[in-house]
């Protein structure tokens, strides 16, 4: 069932590597003209669990995971996605979502 045309986003996850080595992971969602809503993950599992929650077809291999080696931010992955209601909210994505 197609997602209602006002969801179509640009997903976006990030990969955020800090100064104490410590890695953590954002899905950022950009749709409309002023829509971006993000979701922090902890970590690979967290993140990963999620996505298979709102996407069951998402595959790992989708994403471009690589240790940075220093502090810093790399996008892992980026795509044009529809997502209905349910799928945001299991993404973390639906607070503040335009109905």
């Amino acid at each position: 069932m197609p997602a209602p045309p006002g969801n179509s986003l640009r997903v976006v996850i990030q990969q955020l590597d800090s100064i104490d080595r410590r890695t953590s992971f954002r899905i950022v969602a950009y749709g409309g003209s002023h829509f971006a809503r993000h979701s922090d993950f902890t970590t690979r599992e967290a993140l990963l669990e999620a996505l298979r929650a709102a996407v069951p077809e998402f595959l790992e291999a989708e994403l471009s995971f690589n240790s940075l080696g220093s502090a810093g931010c790399r996008v892992i992955f980026a795509r044009d996605m529809q997502l209905d209601a349910s799928q945001l909210r299991a993404l973390g994505l639906d607070r503040g979502l335009r109905r």
